[in-house]
C-alpha cells in the first residue's frame, strides 16, 4: 500500500484512497451540477414558454373578441340604419303619394263639378232666353211676327 503523509483524521491515508475520493468528489460534484443546471434549464424554459404563450393567447382572444365585437357591432348598425331609412322613406313616400293624389282627385273633382256646373248654367241661361223670347213674341204685335216668319 502506497502510504503518503497526509492523514485524515489523524489516520494515513493512501494517494490512491485520495485520488478515489478526489474521483469521487469529483463525480458527485459533476452529477450535481448537471442535476443543478438540467433543473434551473428546465425551469428558466418552462417560464419562458410559459410566459410566451401566455403572451400569445393574450393576444390572440384580444384580437379575436376585437374583431368580433367590432364585426357585431358593425352589422348590428348596419341592420339598424336600415330598418330606420327604410321606415323612414317608407313614411315619406307614404305621405307622399297621399298627399299627391289627394291634391289629384281634389282638382279632378272640382274640375269635373265645375264642368256640371256650367252645364247647368249653359242649360238654366237657355231656358232663361227662351222664355225672355216668347214672353217678349208673345207681346209683339201681329204684322211684325208675321215679317219675322218670312
Amino acid at each position: 500500500m502506497n502510504l503518503s503523509s497526509t492523514s485524515v483524521r489523524g489516520r494515513p491515508v493512501s494517494t490512491q484512497t485520495l485520488k478515489n475520493n478526489l474521483n469521487l468528489s469529483l463525480e458527485h460534484w459533476e452529477k450535481h451540477w448537471e442535476k443543478h443546471w438540467e433543473k434551473h434549464w428546465e425551469k428558466h424554459w418552462e417560464k419562458h414558454w410559459e410566459k410566451h404563450w401566455e403572451k400569445h393567447w393574450e393576444k390572440h382572444w384580444e384580437k379575436h373578441w376585437e374583431t368580433h365585437w367590432v364585426k357585431h357591432w358593425v352589422k348590428h348598425w348596419e341592420k339598424h340604419w336600415v330598418k330606420h331609412w327604410v321606415k323612414h322613406w317608407e313614411k315619406h313616400w307614404e305621405k307622399h303619394w297621399e298627399k299627391h293624389w289627394e291634391k289629384h282627385w281634389e282638382k279632378h273633382w272640382e274640375k269635373h263639378r265645375e264642368k256640371h256646373r256650367e252645364k247647368h248654367r249653359e242649360k238654366h241661361r237657355e231656358e232663361h232666353r227662351e222664355k225672355h223670347w216668347e214672353k217678349h213674341w208673345s207681346k209683339s204685335d201681329p204684322a211684325e211676327k208675321a215679317v219675322l216668319e218670312l
